[in-house]
């Protein structure tokens, strides 16, 4: 298994979280909000090539409360070459106060 951590930031084009760079299953994902306020966010799954962000929401919206971890573990995520995980937050004074960190392995 493999571990990556990203900061979750702002953006109309959500940032990448996690980009495949081969066939994977991705197990597990947790989405730690670091500040004492509660931030709203979203999370995508990403084909690859596509920029269909809209359709690609499997959180929309999400509110994770202050000092608390969001835990995302009962799907498995497979995923092939280049397709991503992104997500954003709402707004620009929220940006880095989520981490995201991602668990897989190769399949």
């Amino acid at each position: 298994m493999a571990i990556i951590n990203a900061t979750i930031r702002n953006g109309s084009t959500p940032p990448a979280i996690f980009t495949a760079t081969s066939n994977v299953a991705v197990t597990t994902m947790y989405l730690c909000n670091k500040s004492t306020d509660a931030v709203t966010c979203n999370i995508f799954v990403v084909p690859n090539g596509s920029v269909d962000y809209g359709n690609a929401v499997i959180y929309s919206q999400l509110t994770v409360q202050s000092n608390d971890t969001y835990v995302l573990e009962n799907e498995r995520l497979l995923m092939e070459t280049g397709d991503s995980l992104r997500g954003n937050v709402e707004s620009s004074s929220d940006a880095s106060k989520i981490v995201a960190t991602v668990s897989y392995t190769q399949i």
